[in-house]
């Protein structure tokens, strides 16, 4: 099955410059920090709630942007700093995102017929509303070798498909029928 990953677009907070881990890239990095956390994000919804970033990530998007990788580094430890990123989720597994992130994907992916979830990725409790919502997610239990940058997935068979027929049902018995596959 085909199941597409990524936003076309993504919602965007009015009031973005005024949270103050952007004011603290604002105040560092100028007007190119704050363009690249923007570019940044598009990248991740692009890809999905997520993306891998280790030395070859960066290296590349500084040429894309077209910004020295020594200043995108910059940018990223700033980030993580502020907690704009997941610390532990980027020294663990070489990934951004974030619960913001993630909390908006699942909420415009929530009518997909098939979306799929990283369960060492998640921030989102496994009762967040946004996920207990979402029917149609396929779990995913991952292993990674940060060294190498490869990841190895086992998907759980039970992908969860709304029915207008079963509407009322899927409704009343959505929370049970998420399964969360255990990492190994």
């Amino acid at each position: 099955m085909n199941i597409k990953t990524g936003l076309n677009y993504f919602s965007f907070d009015v009031d973005f410059f005024e949270d103050e881990k952007i004011q603290f890239i604002s105040a560092k990095f100028g007007m190119e920090g704050e363009l690249t956390v923007i570019k940044l994000l598009c990248k991740i919804y692009r890809e999905g709630y997520f993306i891998k970033w280790g030395e070859d990530e960066s290296f590349l998007f500084s040429k894309k942007v077209g910004i020295e990788q020594k200043l995108m580094d910059d940018i990223i430890a700033e980030c993580l700093k502020r907690q704009f990123f997941d610390k532990d989720l980027h020294e663990k597994y070489k990934i951004l995102t974030s619960k913001g992130i993630q909390k908006r994907f699942f909420e415009a992916t929530k009518r997909r017929k098939g979306v799929v979830a990283y369960i060492e990725y998640l921030l989102l409790p496994k009762n967040d509303n946004i996920l207990t919502q979402n029917v149609n997610i396929m779990y995913t239990s991952c292993q990674h070798d940060v060294n190498t940058m490869s990841t190895r997935c086992k998907h759980d068979v039970n992908i969860f498909r709304q029915s207008k027929v079963k509407e009322s049902k899927v409704k009343e018995s959505k929370v049970n029928n998420i399964s969360f596959v255990p990492t190994q």
